[in-house]
């Protein structure tokens, strides 16, 4: 077997499209994905409804980067199906990756006592953005035979449990099931869905909430992971959970 028979782990994204969600803040996990992949040649398209997705993309662009900027709610199915039509009529209909970053963390305190509205908004930001990213961009990843990333988290594993997260666990929770279905109903185009589940990132919240003694999965290995999900040299690997430590 030739050396040109393994499919490459370098992979050039030159001319192909990518969607990257939760691109806003700086410090945070989805700005180093969105440059990860840029740095392969992708055109990636950062999706936040923070206007400071313009910021982090005019980043890119000024590194010599292709990227394109859109404030877009990630709760709002109909409105993100449009999104996506858009961003795939500019590339042949095609979308190669989708890492659907965007989500957030959240203390609701005993489930006796926890904040409905606390409980309302980990179930939006983390499981209806995921939902509503694989409802509007899953035409467009068949057309490429890409793959899809979402984000859970080890608290969602069996056996696991952390007083005072009953939503943030909920909401996490809820990826599994996405990613396990979305594969086996995508398996037949050759789409791939899988999910990451890390540890805190070392991101700029994370370390004003938890301080710098945390074991940290940084934010470039948890970048990496997720470009590796989407390369060829990866595409028997679907529906599936990665826990980063």
């Amino acid at each position: 077997m030739s050396v040109d028979a393994w499919p490459s782990l370098r992979p050039d994204w030159t001319g192909q499209a990518v969607v990257v969600t939760g691109v806003a803040k700086a410090g945070q996990a989805g700005a180093v994905v969105a440059r990860a992949f840029a740095e392969h040649g992708a055109t990636v398209h950062c999706l936040d409804r923070d206007p400071m997705v313009e910021e982090r993309v005019a980043e890119l662009r000024d590194a010599g980067h292709r990227a394109v900027a859109h404030v877009a709610d990630l709760t709002d199915a109909h409105g993100l199906r449009a999104c996506a039509q858009s961003i795939a009529a500019a590339h042949g209909n095609a979308v190669h990756a989708v890492a659907a970053i965007a989500g957030g963390f959240g203390w609701s305190g005993a489930t006796a006592d926890s904040d409905p509205d606390q409980h309302q908004r980990q179930m939006l930001i983390n499981a209806t953005s995921a939902w509503s990213t694989a409802r509007a961009f899953v035409g467009p990843v068949r057309t490429a035979r890409g793959a899809f990333v979402f984000v859970s988290s080890p608290i969602v594993q069996p056996g696991a449990a952390r007083p005072g997260l009953v939503s943030y666990a909920m909401a996490k929770g809820a990826i599994l099931p996405l990613v396990r279905t979305l594969a086996a109903e995508e398996a037949p185009h050759g789409v791939r869905v899988n999910a990451v589940a890390p540890t805190a990132i070392r991101t700029t919240d994370n370390l004003d909430a938890m301080g710098p003694d945390v074991r940290y999965v940084e934010r470039e290995e948890f970048a990496t992971v997720i470009l590796a999900l989407c390369t060829p040299a990866w595409r028997r690997v679907t529906g599936q959970v990665i826990e980063l430590a």
